[in-house]
């Protein structure tokens, strides 16, 4: 099982790091939508501490695409996804402070729209480079 799972992390690493940037940003988009969604489950569950394990993975995740924001190449676009982000984070640490999935909730409306519009400009280039 070890070496099964040794397997499987290697396969995702190389699919990772061998996916235009796009495609990485639908990915990392999916994986806070997963985690937002779990981490309701878990409050209504009671489980707190995973609650507060998805949520702080899912602020990793936001924080990543905020560090990956180029300013040379879009600064308007740039400032405006930083405002965006940064309140996503915002709203994910309220929420696990006030303990309320209603907040997490609006976060995965906007993750929901990112993930939509990433999704799309990864099929345009896509086609774009076939």
């Amino acid at each position: 099982m070890k070496n099964q799972n040794r397997g499987l992390n290697s396969y995702r690493s190389t699919r990772v790091e061998s996916a235009p940037t796009e495609q990485i940003l639908v990915m990392i988009f999916q994986a806070a939508l997963l985690r937002q969604e779990n981490s309701i489950k878990a409050f209504e569950s009671g489980d707190m501490a995973k609650a507060h394990q998805l949520l702080h993975e899912c602020r990793i995740l936001f924080g990543e695409v905020l560090a990956g924001l180029d300013d040379d190449v879009f600064p308007e676009l740039c400032a405006r996804l930083r405002r965006l982000y940064g309140w996503c984070m915002r709203e994910l640490i309220a929420a696990e402070r006030e303990q309320d999935s209603d907040k997490i909730r609006g976060v995965m409306r906007v993750t929901q729209s990112l993930l939509e519009g990433w999704t799309e400009a990864a099929r345009r280039l896509g086609e774009g480079a076939a």
